[in-house]
């Protein structure tokens, strides 16, 4: 139930409200990585701490989720580690 009402907030781009539920979600069980990658996608678009995202998308590129090594690229990117963006845009 707490999932499908996340995953509403996430798909109207209600971040911060979506990203409340991810992380109680994430308290539970912390290594799924769609998971980690939406808590990741929500900080990273609601103007939150962008070397915060860095850990989640970490975990969900570790575990595989395709769509978490643009963001974490992007979060090097933003950070000047152009060498670590340009290993992971190119993956």
């Amino acid at each position: 139930m707490q999932l499908k009402e996340a995953d509403f907030y996430y798909k109207i781009t209600n971040y911060l409200g979506a990203l409340k539920i991810y992380k109680e979600l994430h308290e539970i069980n912390n290594t799924r990585p769609e998971l980690n990658y939406k808590i990741g996608v929500c900080i990273f678009n609601s103007g939150g701490d962008i070397p915060g995202t860095i850990p989640y998308f970490k975990q969900a590129v570790e575990n595989g989720h395709v769509e978490s090594f643009y963001y974490l690229a992007r979060c090097y990117h933003l950070q000047m580690k152009f060498d670590e963006a340009i290993k992971l845009y190119q993956q």
